[in-house]
């Protein structure tokens, strides 16, 4: 029998709901896992074992008052090092943040907060997300699960990471050049660059970050089944470019990205619209056996 952390998001939420295990003993469960794992990879760089526990036993008492979640209710999750945690250290792997702590999450975060997923941590990032490897001078080097002497890329490579050695099914990131997708390529996981503005990159409004696609990373290893439900169950969702036509990060994507600015301005809806977002993603295959890490 599978222990628990050897199993993909969607099998945790579906036996959190039928109440074969709580959304406690998950974490638990988890948590263990990392202590024993992690050292080794240095993924998870910011633990916030206190706070996902009572976000963990507030879910159990949700469930037991009768509530009904999403699929992934009580499936722990990490978030990147570059994107904002209220109440939660985030360094953007930069000693020049390394002691940044937002008062307000990023939309990403309010979906998954929304959706019921206790938030275990940060993963770590190059500064600013600046390169294919990840390693600061904030937190080190971290280390590919499958040879501790390989990069697991970057700049999402703490959550591959993470996601490859079992420390945790879901995990997210961000991607503008590749930052997605070179870690699950170099870790063996699966992961999904969203559409451009499908989830936006709120609070951060810099230049750089109109080039991110914010979303689900590494959502499972490619041997299980797994769900990328950062799409649904948001409160709200306020796009990336903020308000109106004629704002001044319009203009800047006019100069950097005339395609995508015509294609946001011929739809005026995209610049003001509010959601409880649309469904869900799926994805399923089997093939690829666990990194030979230790437990």
């Amino acid at each position: 029998m599978a222990e628990l952390w050897q199993k993909p998001g969607l099998a945790l939420g579906e036996a959190i709901a039928a109440k074969e295990v709580s959304a406690t003993e998950v974490l638990g469960a988890l948590l263990d896992r990392i202590a024993s794992v992690n050292p080794q990879i240095n993924a998870i760089v910011t633990l916030a074992a206190a706070t996902a526990r009572a976000e963990a036993q507030a879910i159990d008492e949700r469930l037991a008052a009768g509530e009904v979640g999403g699929p992934l209710f009580g499936v722990p999750v990490t978030i990147k090092d570059l994107i904002e945690t209220r109440g939660l250290r985030t360094t953007f792997g930069s000693l020049f943040r390394q002691d940044f702590v937002p008062d307000q999450d990023a939309v990403l975060v309010e979906r998954l907060r929304a959706a019921g997923c206790p938030m275990v941590g940060k993963t770590n990032t190059p500064e600013f997300g600046s390169k294919f490897a990840t390693d600061n001078k904030v937190f080190g080097v971290t280390r590919n699960p499958w040879n501790l002497e390989r990069s697991p890329g970057g700049s999402s490579g703490g959550a591959a990471a993470q996601v490859a050695a079992d420390m945790g099914p879901l995990a997210v990131g961000n991607d503008g050049g590749g930052s997605i997708r070179v870690p699950a390529s170099v870790c063996g996981v699966y992961a999904i660059k969203p559409q451009f503005g499908r989830i936006p990159s709120w609070p951060r409004h810099n230049g750089w970050y109109l080039l991110n696609h914010e979303g689900p990373d590494h959502a499972q290893r490619a041997r299980c089944g797994c769900h990328a439900g950062y799409y649904g169950w948001a409160r709200r969702a306020r796009l990336v470019f903020a308000a109106r036509p004629g704002h001044k990060l319009s203009q800047r994507l006019r100069r950097r990205h005339p395609g995508t600015a015509r294609r946001l301005e011929s739809h005026p809806g995209l610049w003001t619209r509010r959601s409880r977002g649309a469904g869900h993603l799926s994805i399923s295959r089997t093939g690829v056996c666990r990194p030979g890490m230790p437990g």
